[in-house]
């Protein structure tokens, strides 16, 4: 899986509280989004939105993956959301990155 590398491309998401990022694979650009309730459950993040941000730096891999995972289950989706309550989304981020 390509990812994106591009400054601009993940950030904080001025909509929701969580990180915005950007995956590609086979050609096909992934807008997704990982919730702040997910970044604390799974990559141990604060409150601190500078924490969010390092989370999913630390854990970029194992995060992509589970947005790509999430897409091909359903291409309809303009923009791939990760969140706590996804029950299938905890096996995604249980993987070892």
């Amino acid at each position: 899986m390509a990812r994106v590398n591009v400054g601009e491309e993940v950030r904080l998401c001025p909509v929701v509280q969580g990180v915005e990022f950007t995956v590609i694979e086979q050609g096909i650009r992934i807008r997704a989004l990982i919730l702040r309730d997910a970044l604390e459950e799974f990559f141990g993040a604060d409150e601190s939105p500078s924490s969010w941000l390092n989370a999913y730096e630390r854990h970029q891999d194992a995060i992509d993956c589970a947005a790509a995972d999430r897409y091909r289950a359903n291409r309809s989706q303009s923009v791939v959301v990760l969140r706590v309550q996804d029950e299938q989304f905890e096996p995604a981020l249980s993987r070892p990155s």
